[in-house]
Parts: C-alpha cells; sequence; structure tokens
C-alpha cells in the first residue's frame, strides 16, 4: 500500500506543482481557496492509491483468469460477447466518467447548446456511447489475439473515420465546441480502471490461445478503446444536430433550472457513495456471473479479492468526493 500511495504521490504532486506555477506567473492571479484545493488533491491523492491497490487484489485477477480459461470453456460469440460486456462495464467504473455531469453544470447552454446537451440531458447515452466504444476495441483487440492480426491496418482503419468525423465537426459551429469532449472521452478510457482490466483480459486470451506471453500481448486494444469512444460521440453529437434543434436544448435547459430541487440522496455524502458503488459493484457482479456459472469455476483467494473489491469502492467513493 505505501508503494501505491508514493505512486500516485508522484503522479498527481508534478502536475499539481506545475498548475500553481502557472498561475502565479503566466497568469499573475493568486490561487483562491488553497486549502479546499489541497484537500481535494488529498482525496484523489487517497482515491487512485485505494483503487489501484483493490484493482491488483481483487479485480485484475477475475480479468487474467476469464481471460484465461474463456477460450478453452466457450464458443467465440460467447467470447466476443464477454468482451464486449466488459468493456462497457468498465468504461462505467471510470472515476473521470463520474465527472460528466459536473463539468456539464458548468457549461453554458446558449454557448454551446449540443455540449450541454451531451453532459446533461443525453448524459448516460454519452457514457454508454464510451462504453460500447471501449466495448468494440475489446472484440477486435480479442479477434487481433486470436487470428494473429497485424495492428497497423486495424489502426489505419479506425483512425480515418475517427480524422474525418473530427473535420467534419470542427467546421461545424454548433458541433466545434463538441470536439474537445470527443477527444477527451478516449484519453478517460485509458483510465486506472480500464487499462489493467482490459490488458489482464487480453494477455489471458492471448495466453490461452498461445499467441503471446508478455505484458505486451494487451497493449493494442489500449489504443482502440482510445479512438472507439472519439468516433461514438462524435456520431452521436451529429446525430444530435440532425434530430433536436438548438430551441428545443435551451428550452429544456430553462425548464431544468426552474424546477431544480436537490433531493437528499443527491447530495454528499450519499451521491458519492452512490456513484462509487454503482460504478464498481455491477462490473463486480458481470465478473462474478461470467466466472461461476458461465466458466463453472470458483472465486480463487476469496477473502483478498472481496478486500481488493471493498477498496476499489472506497476509492471510488473517495475520488467521487473531490
Amino acid at each position: 500500500m505505501s508503494v501505491c500511495a508514493y505512486e500516485q504521490v508522484r503522479a498527481v504532486l508534478p502536475l499539481a506543482i506545475y498548475l500553481v506555477l502557472f498561475q502565479l506567473f503566466i497568469l499573475k492571479q493568486n490561487v483562491a481557496d488553497h486549502w479546499q484545493i489541497s484537500a481535494g488533491l488529498v482525496s484523489v491523492i487517497i482515491g487512485l492509491m485505494l483503487s489501484m491497490e483493490g484493482l491488483k487484489v481483487g479485480l485484475m485477477l477475475f480479468g487474467e483468469t476469464i481471460g484465461t480459461i474463456l477460450p478453452s470453456k466457450s464458443s467465440m460469440p460467447v467470447v466476443l460477447l464477454v468482451a464486449f460486456l466488459l468493456g462497457i462495464g468498465v468504461t462505467f467504473a471510470e472515476p473521470a466518467i463520474g465527472a460528466l455531469k459536473t463539468a456539464g453544470s458548468i457549461v453554458n447552454v446558449d454557448e454551446a447548446p449540443y455540449l450541454y446537451a451531451l453532459l446533461n440531458d443525453y448524459s448516460g447515452v454519452l457514457v454508454l456511447i464510451v462504453g460500447m466504444g471501449v466495448g468494440f476495441a475489446a472484440v477486435i483487440g480479442t479477434l487481433r489475439f486470436l487470428y494473429s492480426w497485424s495492428m497497423k491496418p486495424v489502426i489505419f482503419a479506425t483512425l480515418i473515420p475517427t480524422l474525418a468525423l473530427t473535420i467534419y465537426v470542427m467546421g461545424n459551429p454548433y458541433l466545434s465546441n463538441v470536439l474537445g469532449l470527443a477527444w477527451d472521452s478516449g484519453a478517460v478510457t485509458t483510465g486506472p480502471v480500464t487499462v489493467p482490466l482490459v490488458l489482464s483480459l487480453g494477455i489471458g486470451i492471448a495466453s490461452a490461445a498461445g499467441k503471446g506471453s508478455s505484458s505486451l500481448s494487451g497493449f493494442g486494444v489500449v489504443t482502440l478503446a482510445s479512438l472507439f469512444p472519439i468516433i461514438g460521440v462524435l456520431s452521436l453529437a451529429i446525430y444530435l444536430y440532425w434530430a433536436v434543434p438548438v430551441e428545443e436544448i435551451i428550452a429544456s435547459a430553462s425548464q431544468i433550472a426552474v424546477a431544480e430541487n436537490v433531493l437528499w440522496h443527491e447530495s454528499t455524502p450519499w451521491v458519492e457513495i452512490k456513484l462509487g458503488v454503482q460504478a464498481i459493484v455491477p462490473l463486480v457482479i458481470f465478473l462474478l456471473v461470467v466466472l461461476t456459472l458461465l466458466l463453472k469455476e470458483k472465486v480463487r483467494n476469496r477473502l483478498n479479492t472481496f478486500y481488493g473489491i471493498f477498496l476499489c469502492v472506497l476509492g471510488m467513493v473517495v475520488l467521487m468526493s473531490d
């Protein structure tokens, strides 16, 4: 745990120092609410530390075990379906995905109506689209492991439509604000939950298929997991542009502002606890169902595994409260 804490401090602290120095010396502004910001940084470090330790102890073991056993006990459609659903599940468990709703609350609907709609009215659909992108990446990566496909043609076939959609959206004044969100969604999917689980699944499948035994076997999936969500978010934005008028989005935002009433379970700390449980528990249930019902395998090191799951949930709750 101490090693994990050191790693998170080393990851977060240099970025925080850079941002402080940038604001002080480049923007010539004092750091407002510095105690609150410091508490938030501590929360990020603790949350990441708990989540990463939980992943190592609990969830990564699930992914590698399923990846190793699944190809030998199930048909190809079942293997691909499990890979697809796992991609969706890990996306919902990403800490950065939980911040989408918060980001949506600071967007001005008059200046960026379709960005506002994606982050508020269609936030659930947005996360699902990003998850489906990761799921498709997991499927393509699984097929690549099993059939020894070259990585370069797959990357080029994915990158070309990504750039084409980007150029189209960039030239549309109503959609250009969505561009940052779309490409950031690709970065979100390379977070602390997606990468370890997708890599462990890929390594397990590659080892079971005799196509590779090193940790390098799974890295192609991470690249695809960044590109497919970008395509999905840009496609969703284009669909909304064709289907939903700007006036309707602005009118809907005005009604929400008038009728907004925060319930007890939508306030701190209950909302953070709810989001933390919602992020991790459905993924754990899915992995347990695949392992015990589909593969007929027992959970190994049960105590350590559930201890890791508890750390993941606790870390996610802390991250949501930063």
